[in-house]
């Protein structure tokens, strides 16, 4: 609904300087205002209420926003002929502001940061990372293992350590009953026969102690012979596969040691391991593609693996590090060439709803997005947090036996947190929790989405010498203007009462 405001204003209305003031001066943003396809929208974040603003509504509330003063605002009124109305507008803003719109946020106190670092502390993992095999047959130019230097270590995790690193995981999931095993790498097939034995031995273990084990894999596809195809549908694997598109885009990148493409390889073996899933009833093999600076035309990705039979297909971005970018990153142009790819996802998206027909190519996962967001919507929280599970269920365990907050941070010692030997160090992994919520009260506590991005990714902040820093503005924006559209969408949504559509099965939000 749209808050609308047509009353004229008297001499006694509250004037634009006292309500400017009275929300200017809240320590953190509680509102946002943002207008997208002719509409103009309202983001209350601490009630999660998102509104359909009217033009003078919109014309004070973002004239506060950006902190313009009561002059420029005016002007603004004036040229459009509206001057007469923009007290009443204060002046209901003001009421609002009273029964709790734009209420302000406190900051989180010192107990507050200590709970939620003893929290995370205490979690009992249902998930690692076990990194089976460090180097790989490929040697793509934007893996960040290749420019970490990882892949050249070269090793192969023996049968002693995989076991000891499963016995690690059961022992610190506590009551969990369901554990899962992500064998990753390097190309964790190039370790085969030790995800056959560990497999086995994790099967057995868990039915000693009464845990369901379950597996993963994450894969490049060229090492998916029949023997591996047969054994991984047998066990029933969650599986993605990495591939970046039509092989003249996706080996300018994706090459093997000798520096030959191998996408037409890779994608073979795909689709013979999603036919053989199917056969078997499973849930296909996710695509994965890294969009980069010569291959980021969203639209067409999806539409090129939709043609070739996949249906779940997933895009990510090279995007380096906040402070570290190589020439294949997604950069100025490209950034704005994948903001235009989503305005034509959410046209496609909405003419399917419309036309009551299957969503377009892409369009699949625009449900799963949109479910994250309004969850964050229905139960906005202030306590300090880290969105995703890393230093918990992403926890990665290298050959040697040591372990990192997850499988990004592999063979960065700074970032080390122990090891299956001797232990997580507790010291280090609170310092990590410590050194990641410090840059999210002093650097996204500044920002209207806070809550529904979670914060960047800690990886890509943090820098190889130990150091957890902040996200760079380029990223950042894009995010924020991904975020705007969504909410454009669920408002959109709501208005056709077909806000269901943006609705998922529980347990299926994530991949």
């Amino acid at each position: 609904m749209a808050l609308q405001v047509n009353r004229v204003g008297t001499e006694s209305d509250f004037r634009f300087e006292t309500l400017a003031s009275r929300l200017r001066g809240q320590k953190r943003p509680t509102f946002h205002t943002f207008e997208y396809r002719g509409d103009m929208l309202l983001y209350d974040l601490l009630s999660g209420t998102l509104l359909q603003l009217s033009r003078p509504t919109y014309l004070v509330l973002n004239g506060i926003e950006h902190k313009y003063s009561e002059e420029v605002v005016k002007r603004q009124f004036q040229a459009e002929g509206i001057l007469d109305s923009i007290d009443a507008v204060v002046s209901t803003l003001n009421s609002l502001a009273d029964e709790g719109m734009f209420r302000e946020e406190p900051s989180p106190t010192p107990r507050q940061r200590a709970r939620t670092i003893k929290s995370l502390m205490s979690h009992r993992p249902r998930k690692m990372m076990l990194m089976v095999q460090t180097n790989c047959n490929l040697k793509c130019s934007y893996c960040y293992e290749v420019l970490s230097g990882f892949h050249s270590t070269g090793k192969s995790m023996s049968l002693d350590a995989g076991k000891r690193s499963v016995d690690f995981l059961i022992t610190r999931s506590g009551s969990r009953k369901d554990i899962e095993i992500t064998f990753f790498g390097g190309e964790p097939l190039m370790n085969f026969p030790l995800i056959k034995e560990l497999v086995d031995y994790s099967r057995t273990k868990g039915t000693e102690v009464g845990k369901s084990l379950y597996f993963q894999l994450t894969t490049n596809a060229t090492l998916l012979t029949d023997e591996v195809i047969e054994f991984l549908v047998r066990h029933d694997f969650t599986i993605m596969v990495s591939l970046d598109g039509p092989p003249e885009l996706s080996d300018i990148h994706r090459k093997d040691l000798a520096g030959k493409g191998v996408a037409s390889k890779a994608i073979e073996n795909a689709l013979r391991l999603v036919s053989a899933q199917r056969a078997a009833g499973q849930r296909p093999a996710m695509i994965r593609a890294t969009m980069t600076h010569e291959n980021h035309d969203s639209r067409s990705l999806y539409a090129y693996f939709k043609s070739l039979g996949f249906t779940r297909v997933m895009l990510g971005v090279s995007n380096g590090r906040a402070t570290e970018k190589g020439p294949w990153d997604v950069q100025g142009e490209d950034i704005l060439d994948l903001s235009a790819g989503l305005d034509t996802l959410i046209d496609d998206f909405v003419r399917s709803i419309d036309e009551n027909s299957t969503p377009p190519p892409g369009a699949e996962s625009i449900p799963r997005n949109l479910s994250r967001l309004r969850a964050a919507l229905d139960n906005p929280s202030v306590s300090p947090s880290i969105g995703c599970g890393v230093g918990r269920n992403m926890q990665a365990f290298s050959a040697s036996g040591n372990i990192y907050p997850c499988h990004r941070y592999a063979g960065e010692d700074s970032f080390l947190l122990g090891s299956v030997d001797k232990g997580i160090d507790a010291a280090r992994l609170r310092k990590y929790y410590k050194d990641v919520l410090d840059v999210k009260e002093d650097h996204c506590s500044k920002c209207w989405a806070r809550f529904t991005c979670g914060g960047q990714c800690p990886w890509y902040i943090s820098k190889a010498t130990g150091e957890v820093g902040h996200p760079d503005e380029e990223s950042c924006n894009g995010i924020r203007q991904g975020q705007e559209k969504q909410l454009w969408l669920i408002n959109e949504l709501a208005k056709r009462q077909m806000l269901h559509v943006a609705s998922v099965e529980e347990g299926k939000e994530t991949e």
